[in-house]
């Protein structure tokens, strides 16, 4: 909520400080009632997550969601252009090196932007697949292979054509299992059509061992809905909410992302074992504290790997767990940057991806 409220005064900046280099260098006067109407364009987007966020669930918070989603991706960008935009004017005015062709610019920001629109949506509707080795004994043995996936964010702006990529790209690695570490919805099962047919799509999955989730942040606002645990299981999802699971080489923990009263202690689910184990974690910020506890691997989503420049930059300086694979003492924590995205198709400077586990114990 804190990082959604963030934007409001950063927008409000923004805007204060494009409006005042357009005046120092504007040659004509605008105009009072174009001044108010820009305004008001521009701050239209800031608001509404925030908003969002504080109205009680029902379609009217939905509707506010979901707009405030689509505008979310191109005012970013927006925000960007016009910082650059300012600097520019202000910086022309105060040195007087040069002048300032205001037309100019603002149709050369205006195709920047529909360029990194085009590109970024383009971008998010592929699927890389990257692929890791991982030993979890001294010595590489038996060898399991599974698929990670996370943040599918069945939803609103998913299509059918998106999911039955992303399941043809799994079914194209031949697991044993595939591991879903959380978000798989994005909100409301309503949103989920009969023509998406997301349920009988991923029942297509080809993972003989069986399909595993936990539960990721976005699946919290599903779950009250009674047809919530029916979706996994006509899926052929097995949603481990803490729970474990003795599987043939290994030990396999699903820790859902819930409030932290309502959780199992860490040292009751993540009991000594003689197999090594795997634990499905949406949010890899417990990532330390789940190997502390006896996890040798913990498998996380969650972060998107930002996203969108400059996100995937900010979010590795936020956590070096953020993206990748990461050592801690005797265990590792992998991140997956989501097999989907957050709000409207955009990835600038990072992927949509499965990760393809080749596991020797």
């Amino acid at each position: 909520m804190f990082k959604k409220l963030m934007i409001i005064p950063l927008g409000v900046t923004v805007l204060i400080l494009s409006l005042l280099s357009l005046k120092l260098v504007c040659p004509v006067k605008i105009p009072l009632l174009w001044q108010i109407a820009v305004t008001l364009l521009l701050l239209f987007p800031v608001p509404l997550l925030p908003a969002a966020a504080m109205m009680p669930r029902g379609r009217a918070r939905t509707l506010v969601h979901r707009v405030g989603e689509a505008v979310m991706g191109g005012y970013l960008y927006l925000l960007i252009l016009l910082v650059i935009d300012a600097a520019i004017c202000l910086f022309s005015y105060f040195s007087g090196l040069f002048t300032v062709n205001l037309p100019l610019m603002g149709i050369l920001s205006l195709i920047l932007w529909l360029l990194i629109l085009l590109i970024g949506g383009l971008n998010a509707r592929r699927i890389k697949t990257v692929k890791r080795e991982i030993c979890l004994s001294k010595d590489k043995g038996a060898h399991i292979r599974a698929v990670l996936i996370s943040d599918l964010h069945l939803g609103f702006f998913s299509t059918s054509a998106f999911i039955k990529r992303t399941v043809d790209a799994i079914n194209a690695a031949h697991p044993a299992y595939l591991f879903i570490s959380g978000d798989l919805l994005d909100s409301d099962l309503s949103e989920l059509s009969p023509k998406k047919n997301a349920e009988s799509l991923l029942k297509s999955v080809n993972a003989p061992c069986g399909v595993f989730a936990c539960m990721g942040n976005h699946d919290l606002y599903a779950a009250p809905d009674p047809a919530f645990p029916l979706f996994y299981e006509r899926a052929g999802i097995r949603l481990l909410h803490d729970e474990r699971v003795d599987l043939d080489r290994f030990l396999l923990v699903g820790c859902s992302e819930v409030h932290e009263k309502e959780r199992i202690p860490l040292e009751t689910l993540l009991e000594k074992s003689e197999k090594p184990t795997v634990v499905l974690c949406h949010n890899p910020k417990d990532g330390e504290k789940l190997i502390d506890a006896g996890a040798d691997l913990v498998l996380c989503g969650h972060t998107h790997n930002g996203q969108t420049f400059p996100g995937n930059i900010a979010s590795k300086m936020k956590s070096r767990y953020s993206y990748g694979y990461n050592r801690y003492k005797t265990g590792a924590v992998l991140t997956t940057a989501g097999v989907g995205y957050w709000g409207i198709p955009l990835r600038v400077f990072t992927a949509n991806e499965i990760v393809v586990l080749d596991l020797y114990f």
